[in-house]
């Protein structure tokens, strides 16, 4: 006596087929509603139909007139779906990782728990191989997931949806594009191209960030100012120290021997190497492995530190007396941190942007305020910021812009609207990071949260000090509401007209604001 059951599994049908066969001297079989089945040749097949779990009984007789029970189980019919299904959702880099979890429906008189047995995985409506989702691009995607039990019951959990913001260590904004280095080495760049700047051979424009030098691995540490966007040019550090530059090159601000502009980087200075870099306006100037300052592009007003106004179309050594480690090129000035933490500055100087107690330009070193000493500065247009070693924030220069912004909080300046010296501009916090756009300044505070001070609208574009309206500011304003970073974009001296200006979150997601965007949004 033999049997099976079709579907030989769980089925969500109320209907079961039970395929009962029996060989040998048969007489005769009766099947569960009495009714008898005829043996032919003594092999007795019976197909009996069930609607229903159960326990059903089957009689044999053979020809000596013995009767065997054999009885049949059915507990396959599952018509009740799964009650729960619930995802979570875990970002992986430029991936997802889908989690989910539920749980199948109690058994009942008619329908028995057959478990859970697989899950779909679903991303913008499209089915996925699995909950592991790779290579996605930034912005926001649905996802979801189909349960199944085992008969084929299903339920959908509820749709999630998730923003992929691009995830950076260091970022840099230029006037009007910005580069980045992930995790990995990996660089990225966006915004306008019209000259190559986002080094990817064309001069297309990207909104989002697309990959440059694929194949380099370029330095991220947020300490050190590897990466500078300047106008329409772009600077980068290596992980071998190797400085690389493309872009717009009509004064030599590449350093690559010529004022041909390049939408490819181009690996430039020879033997040397490099462990910091920043853009100005025309220039471009670095600190080498060993601390010493060069620079190369336009020497107008005496940027480079040169006697003649001539471009410099390879890397000049600036000054062979002091070791730097950090530097920062304004529109047409220059400001560094010698090793002992003392300022030093050359350049233009209207307004006393270098912060040596006059107004008048200079082609020498010379000391901002002996008295303080720094741990970061940032060059800017006309005005100056900087970190002191005691976490206090410093400002110079131009203190009152256009409309009702003061870049230089706390401080209206002199009758010209100036200060020549550095004056403190908050002693009660400290700060970790900073930032000089052309008529604004934005410090990070130690705690994370960012502030912001001065114009609020460059040639009609809007936006700068991301504080939601056009609105000047005279006095700190937080940027981005309950946000706290960890890092603020390095870059160019002079941030303007199209610059978006970016900063990092305590999450590593990328904000971004200006050139019309009032608040801080995410970088996709």
């Amino acid at each position: 006596i033999t049997y099976k059951l079709q579907p030989a599994g769980y089925t969500n049908e109320p209907k079961v087929n039970i395929i009962f066969k029996v060989t040998g001297k048969v007489k005769s079989v009766t099947n569960p509603n009495s009714s008898v089945a005829y043996p032919q040749n003594n092999i007795v097949e019976v197909e009996y139909e069930v609607t229903a779990n159960g326990s059903y009984l089957f009689k044999v007789e053979n020809e000596e007139g013995v009767v065997t029970d054999k009885e049949v189980i059915v507990d396959t019919i599952d018509t009740e779906a799964p009650v729960s299904c619930d995802i979570t959702v875990q970002k992986t880099g430029t991936g997802l990782n889908i989690q989910a979890v539920a749980e199948d429906a109690d058994a009942t008189e008619t329908s028995v728990k057959s478990g859970i047995d697989y899950f779909e995985y679903y991303l913008n409506g499209e089915k996925q191989e699995s909950g592991e989702i790779q290579n996605l691009p930034y912005g926001k995607h649905t996802v979801y997931v189909v349960a199944y039990d085992k008969a084929g019951n299903s339920i959908e959990s509820e749709a999630v949806e998730v923003t992929l913001s691009a995830q950076f260590d260091i970022i840099a904004s230029g006037a009007s594009h910005n580069l980045a280095v992930d995790k990995d080495g990996g660089l990225w760049a966006w915004g306008t191209n019209a000259n190559g700047e986002l080094g990817i051979g064309t001069t297309t424009n990207y909104n989002s960030p697309v990959r440059v030098l694929e194949n380099v691995k370029f330095k991220h540490d947020p300490a050190v100012d590897t990466i500078s966007a300047g106008h329409q040019f772009s600077l980068a550090i290596d992980e071998d120290g190797r400085l690389w530059s493309w872009g717009l090159n009509t004064y030599g601000q590449l350093g690559k021997g010529d004022t041909n502009s390049s939408a490819e980087p181009v690996a430039i200075g020879g033997d040397l190497r490099f462990q910091s870099v920043s853009a100005g306006n025309e220039f471009s100037v670095a600190i080498d492995e060993d601390g010493y300052l060069w620079g190369f592009g336009r020497s107008i007003n005496s940027c480079l530190s040169t006697t003649d106004n001539s471009n410099k179309l390879y890397p000049i050594k600036i000054n062979d007396t002091v070791l730097f480690k950090q530097v920062s090129a304004g529109q047409y000035y220059t400001l560094a941190i010698a090793e002992d933490n003392t300022i030093y500055g050359f350049g233009w100087n209207q307004y006393g942007c270098l912060g040596v107690g006059t107004s008048s330009s200079t082609n020498t070193f010379r000391v901002v305020a002996s008295n303080i000493k720094a741990i970061k500065v940032s060059a800017g247009s006309e005005h100056s910021l900087a970190i002191g070693t005691d976490g206090h924030l410093y400002g110079w220069g131009r203190a009152s812009n256009k409309g009702n912004g003061i870049c230089l909080p706390g401080t209206k300046g002199d009758t010209t609207g100036a200060r020549v010296s550095p004056v403190l501009l908050d002693g009660e916090n400290t700060y970790i990071d900073i930032l000089v756009a052309e008529d604004a300044s934005m410090a990070l505070r130690s705690d994370g949260t960012l502030w912001g001070a001065g114009y609020n609208i460059n040639r009609g574009v809007r936006g700068i000090l991301g504080l939601g309206n056009i609105e000047g500011s005279s006095s700190w304003a937080r940027i981005g509401g309950n946000l706290t970073f960890n890092y603020l974009s390095a870059g160019s001296g002079r941030l303007e007209r199209y610059c978006r200006i970016c900063a990092i979150d305590s999450n590593k997601n990328t904000w971004t604001w200006g050139n019309n965007i009032l608040t801080p949004q995410l970088l996709y």
